[in-house]
């Protein structure tokens, strides 16, 4: 959890998939050192990027929220509206 930010629920049913990625929202990182989680809010899709503690833990992390969802998607065939914040 990051200091001062405040706790979200996403449900399982909105959740769209999961994928290792390098950046979100103009922060850069190394090459598969951020989770990227695809969920629905009212229709529209979002982005949301996590960093654990352990990067190594990421991949279970995609796998398990891609079987919870039906994932992988393919992002690149997916219009999102824009990045940000919830």
């Amino acid at each position: 959890m990051r200091p001062g930010a405040r706790d979200f629920h996403v449900p399982a049913g909105d959740l769209r998939g999961a994928r290792l990625d390098k950046g979100i929202a103009g922060k850069v990182l190394t090459e598969n050192g951020l989770l990227v989680i695809t969920w629905e809010l009212g229709g529209r899709l979002l982005d949301s990027g996590f960093r654990a503690d352990r990067a190594a833990d990421h991949a279970a992390w995609v796998e398990r929220v891609n079987e919870l969802s039906g994932g992988p998607i393919d992002v690149a065939a997916i219009r999102h509206d824009k990045e940000g914040a919830a």
